[in-house]
């Protein structure tokens, strides 16, 4: 079976549409999509003027039967949905998802429930680093547990319980053949190109535009092929944008 795994839409209807439509071409047997498909309520509160739309987004995965995990964001913009949109995605959501021994959660593995964290409890929760990714190791039995939420695409391997987890960073299309013996957490990336802190936080900003990415991985095989779309579709517009809006120069 083959798993189209991608996270972190905020609203990037543009982007999501292409990630569908190659995810669609490979084609995939299921969609396993790893939350914060919600955030244009962010941009439109700040009056940024960016090609997102949450209902767009919507729209498009509804058509699937694909697994959605819920993000932090989704649980903030839940009530800037329109009632029939809200009941259908707090029906679709979940917290955590099992298939065999791969695991799938926005971020951290344990808890019943990621709606109503603060903030500062989401960031705490971010796996971003070998200590991080140890714990999630440590304290969960899985083969693969694939998470969102940084906006960092990276896989770690743990080879053994007595080391830190090897980091990898991917920054290209790669394929990775995943072995019998090693445990591996992968975040795909996102599919949105900015990373939107600088909105909640502008002080903190650090005014990033990611590629959109997304993987693919093979249940049989044990093989994910990790994917960089070509080229962003509104990064640098929505980037000069929040710049200008907050008062920063461009050269930031």
């Amino acid at each position: 079976m083959k798993l189209g795994i991608f996270s972190d839409v905020h609203g990037h209807y543009l982007n999501l549409e292409r990630v569908l439509n190659r995810l669609m071409n490979v084609p995939v047997d299921r969609l396993v999509f790893l939350g914060d498909i919600l955030g244009s309520f962010f941009f439109r509160k700040r009056q940024f003027s960016v090609e997102r739309d949450d209902i767009k987004c919507l729209d498009m995965i509804f058509q699937y039967d694909a697994i959605m995990l819920a993000g932090n964001h989704d649980d903030m913009g839940m009530e800037f949905l329109p009632a029939s949109y809200r009941s259908e995605l707090k029906a679709r959501l979940r917290f955590k998802y099992r298939i065999d021994d791969i695991l799938f959660s926005h971020t951290k593995t344990s808890g019943d429930s990621v709606y109503r964290l603060s903030h500062t409890s989401w960031d705490n929760n971010r796996i971003d680093d070998p200590r991080k990714a140890f714990l999630q190791f440590k304290n969960n039995n899985f083969f693969l547990f694939c998470y969102g939420h940084t906006h960092r695409a990276q896989c770690f391997i743990l080879e053994n319980d007595h080391h830190l987890p090897v980091q990898m960073n991917l920054k290209e299309d790669t394929q990775l053949q995943l072995k019998c013996g090693l445990r591996y957490l992968f975040n795909p990336g996102p599919v949105t190109e900015i990373k939107d802190n600088f909105i909640e936080n502008p002080s903190k900003a650090d005014f990033r535009i990611d590629k959109p990415s997304f993987a693919v991985y093979d249940t049989e095989l044990r093989t994910m092929a990790f994917k960089i779309l070509e080229e962003a579709v509104v990064g640098e517009s929505e980037m000069a944008s929040f710049k200008q809006s907050l008062g920063v120069s461009r050269k930031a």
